[in-house]
């Protein structure tokens, strides 16, 4: 007979591994997370779980993380001392216009601030406001082990000092903020601060690179300002995996581009220009991006003259013609009557789309295994690489005077992308379809072209006034103007298109008066009858009436587009109107049942969030693919606390 224990009567080392190995759910704060609830089980489970919690230490300000390097320095005993050794994250939420002390460099303290951690494997300093040198923050971290970092970083600056100091780096996160002079290679400086091995940023006629050969993920956020793109040229990163940069303005598309180009091991990309970016990308130029057959003409463009602008454009497009040069973006140039008139010159290497963008990510993956031993910055002639995932948002068709596209021209290149298996697609321009039973009428139709698509999340913009649900006479309602719910029946969920909360009752009736509030209050009570009457204080009761009216009419539609695609398992959508912002937007996810044989009609689950909703706050449309749109469904998680 087997004797049993209980976990009570294990040993503590056994413990602390059992402990060690619960998932960390580093996207939530300390006191809601597992180990933290095991710390308060009794004294034992609280010494073996401390260990653990003390493994990452966050903060909200510099100032307490500084507070707290003193009393490290300062106290004394065993116990402070073992929790020392065992930190490996240190996290620190904001920086705004206060000079860190840890900047100043070593000399500052009695001891480098860092030393004390020896494990430390991973520093992030988000939302920094940097108006002072960072050397002294690099100075500081160079003696550590460091496999994670993010900084904000000054865009004007003149060493790569993350590149030079950290060698064992494998992701590097930088937020560009404002500039704060330019850094001189002949500037009078501690050799022992600035390291004489780093080298300043090389002009682009110096054939010299910087290089980390551990370095696989590598994000850039020009939040305030952007890199010249010598930069881009210099950087030399053979391992790297993961791509995203944010922010980008127009002089450095190409360069990037070229960077992406040069960089063979590159398999998941995230892109994001400017909103100020003066002429929108073109899908002809992403399929090229993705599949490692385009050249981009990576060199600074010769200084010339605005008012022979139309004349520099066509020598500009003929010597790239003659070098075999593609272009990202759809060339500018304005009639001979005038700039007011301006139309795109489109390229001739693919049909055109007119489908224009600022922001896309993709994730790919190698045709054969020689594909990611290519380093030249010209293109092959096969395509290399085969994208698995994709995001894009097309853009209002209006801002850049081409013709409108909508969702549906893209589903209609589905030969371009034959094996694409996450698809996140979004769209501002308004659709033209009357009804959201057209509407996905039509899109169920362009699915069948995708074969490989197990998720799709899309966002389309509707009118307001123009479009209804257009419910098929199966419907087991009909909405008619003598059955229409106001606020309850409209396309898009009542939720106000300014501040994007829900409205409760009570500001209804304060909002649109008593006859209309008393109007929907009959309404929703013959609807749905209720057991005792309605909080008028609850704000989620017309977003759940809203929900529980359309549910089966979606469902439905999500039913027809998964009888097109017999691959789709998620169905995510986003619904907007004009009025909504790019951002903040409700999600009604869908998940697909498999079927029990050919010809059965798919099973269908939804779960409709919103913001402050009991189900969690919905997800914003993020243009991301792979591990950038986990980060940042993340952090935004995070920022709820």
């Amino acid at each position: 007979m087997h004797q049993t224990k209980s976990i009570i009567d294990l040993p503590n080392e056994l413990l602390h591994q059992i402990i060690a190995q619960v998932p960390s759910q580093g996207h939530l704060p300390k006191q809601f997370r597992a180990v933290y609830a095991l710390s308060l089980v009794n004294h034992r489970f609280r010494a073996v779980s401390l260990p653990v919690l003390f493994q990452e230490i966050v903060v909200h300000s510099v100032k307490r993380f500084e507070s707290l390097i003193q009393y490290f320095l300062t106290s004394s005993g065993r116990a402070i001392s073992y929790h020392v050794l065992t930190i490996q994250i240190i996290s620190i939420s904001s920086c705004i216009n206060y000079p860190p002390i840890f900047l100043l460099g070593p000399d500052t303290w009695k001891r480098n601030p860092f030393s004390m951690f020896p494990s430390l494997r991973s520093f992030h300093w988000h939302e920094g406001d940097v108006q002072y040198p960072i050397e002294g923050l690099i100075v500081n971290l160079r003696h550590t082990k460091l496999s994670h970092l993010t900084i904000p970083y000054p865009c004007d600056m003149g060493y790569m000092h993350p590149i030079k100091y950290c060698p064992e780096l494998k992701s590097l996160r930088l937020t560009l903020t404002i500039e704060i002079g330019l850094i001189h290679e002949s500037d009078s400086r501690d050799d022992d601060c600035l390291c004489s091995s780093c080298h300043p940023l090389c002009p682009k006629d110096v054939p010299f690179k910087l290089s980390h050969y551990c370095l696989v993920r590598f994000s850039v956020h020009q939040e305030r300002g952007e890199w010249d793109g010598s930069i881009w040229r210099c950087l030399d990163l053979p391992n790297l995996q993961i791509f995203s940069v944010k922010g980008l303005g127009s002089n450095e598309v190409t360069h990037v581009y070229d960077f992406v180009q040069r960089h063979s091991t590159l398999l998941e990309v995230n892109l994001a220009c400017s909103s100020f970016l003066d002429t929108p990308l073109r899908l002809e130029a992403l399929i090229k991006l993705i599949e490692g057959t385009g050249t981009w003409n990576a060199e600074d463009p010769p200084i010339f003259d605005y008012s022979f602008r139309y004349r520099y454009i066509r020598r500009c497009l003929d010597e790239n013609a003659k070098l075999g040069f593609d272009e990202p973006r759809y060339v500018w140039c304005p009639y001979d009557h005038g700039e007011e008139d301006r139309h795109y010159r489109f390229p001739e290497d693919i049909p055109d789309t007119s489908i224009v963008f600022r922001k896309f990510g993709f994730i790919r993956k190698p045709i054969f295994p020689d594909a990611l031993e290519w380093r030249s910055s010209t293109g092959s002639e096969k395509a290399r690489y085969y994208a698995t995932s994709l995001a894009l948002e097309m853009l209002d068709d209006d801002e850049y005077h081409v013709n409108y596209q909508f969702i549906e021209d893209f589903l209609m290149l589905s030969y371009c992308f034959p094996e694409l298996q996450e698809l996140r697609i979004g769209c501002l321009t308004p659709i033209p379809d009357s009804s959201f039973h057209e509407c996905m009428t039509r899109l169920s139709v362009l699915l069948e072209g995708w074969t490989n698509i197990r998720k799709l999340a899309f966002r389309f913009i509707f009118d307001v006034e123009d479009w209804d649900w257009g419910c098929p006479v199966s419907s087991y309602y009909e909405i008619t103007e003598h059955t229409q719910v106001p606020l309850i029946d409209g396309v898009y969920p009542p939720i106000e298109p300014w501040e994007y909360v829900p409205k409760n009752l009570n500001q209804i009736r304060h909002l649109y008066g008593d006859e209309f509030a008393d109007e929907i209050e009959d309404r929703i009570s013959t609807i749905f009858p209720w057991e005792a009457p309605p909080d008028r204080n609850d704000h989620s009761l017309l977003l759940r009436c809203w929900e529980e009216r359309h549910r089966r009419t979606v469902a439905n539609a999500i039913s027809l587009l998964a009888s097109r695609c017999p691959t789709l398992e998620e169905v995510d959508w986003y619904p907007a109107t004009p009025h909504t912002s790019p951002d903040i937007t409700t999600l009604w996810k869908w998940r697909i049942e498999d079927t029990t044989g050919p010809g059965k009609r798919k099973n269908v689950t939804g779960t409709f969030t919103w913001k402050g909703c009991l189900h969690g706050s919905s997800p914003y449309f993020d243009v991301l693919v792979g591990e950038e749109l986990l980060y940042a469904q993340q952090r935004r998680e995070w920022a709820q606390f």
